[in-house]
């Protein structure tokens, strides 16, 4: 199955196209939201129009897709994590199939920005 739905932190299929893209385009998609300043601070986010991180700063963003993003064989993946801007000239984007390994890689993730921060002292 494409197309998938959130209820709760539960991953709903969809058939129908029509009706995912009606309630995806309602739905509330980001699971974690953080900025991480170059001193290691933590911020979280709310997502709004117009949100702007700090220059010098790194934004970890994980949101659920509604599309599965394995295109082969294997779990499906609904969930994404990516790091803004990239790191090194390098980007960095790991994706997963259900919200709690979703929230998992995402502390994970900020755990990495924070190490390349420290390595960069």
């Amino acid at each position: 199955m494409l197309y998938a739905i959130l209820e709760g932190h539960k991953v709903i299929l969809v058939s129908n196209v029509l009706e995912w893209a009606m309630k995806y385009s309602e739905s509330n998609r980001h699971i974690a939201l953080n900025e991480i300043s170059q001193d290691c601070t933590i911020k979280e986010l709310q997502l709004q129009l117009g949100w702007e991180a700090a220059d010098d700063s790194f934004v970890v963003s994980t949101v659920f897709m509604g599309i599965n993003h394995n295109f082969f064989s294997g779990k499906p993946l609904w969930f994404e994590t990516m790091v803004f801007p990239e790191i090194n000239g390098n980007s960095f984007q790991n994706r997963y199939e259900t919200w709690e390994e979703a929230e998992t890689g995402h502390t994970f993730t900020i755990s990495l920005v924070l190490d390349f921060l420290k390595a960069k002292k």
